[in-house]
């Protein structure tokens, strides 16, 4: 067992996946050993997706409801993720990055080994509680450094 100032464990990915394409979620479609960018799937309804040993660039999921979602051992970069409902998913060992998650419902969820940096999300989203994810372990949140507001002054949050 890891102590608890430890840092979340890095997800296992080779250096090259293979690339992939896909236009639509079904119930249960897993995706594994996969490259996907720039993918335009918002508003999206499918339950149990998996990624595992998956890289995800540029991927819009913005207003999907993807019920029982698993990330397993990837690498979330400038995704679309807000308004997300993503409830009893299980992230684990993931890195999200430079993605916009405002407005996503991961209740209950459990995450461990999760690293956030520079995504946008409203404050105590992953907090334990009842709109809260159900077990959090191993998070760790590195703020980007810009702008902390919006044009006409009002405060963007950033973890």
């Amino acid at each position: 067992m890891r102590a608890a100032a430890e840092s979340p464990a890095a997800p296992r990915l080779p250096t090259a996946l293979e690339q992939g394409a896909i236009t639509a979620l079904d119930h249960d479609a897993s995706f594994a050993d996969v490259e996907l960018g720039g993918l335009a799937l918002a508003g999206q309804h499918a339950r149990g997706v998996r990624f595992d040993t998956a890289r995800l660039s540029g991927v819009d999921l913005s207003s999907s409801s993807l019920e029982h979602l698993c990330i397993a051992d990837a690498e979330v970069q400038d995704c679309n993720l807000a308004n997300l409902q993503a409830r009893a998913a299980r992230i684990t060992n993931v890195v999200i990055s430079a993605s916009r998650m405002t407005g996503i419902d991961l209740g209950e969820s459990v995450l461990m080994d999760v690293t956030l940096r520079g995504c946008r999300i409203r404050p105590g989203v992953l907090q334990h509680g009842p709109s809260g994810a159900r077990d959090v372990r191993g998070l760790r949140a590195v703020p980007e450094r810009l702008p902390r507001r919006r044009p006409g002054g009002r405060p963007l949050p950033r973890v």
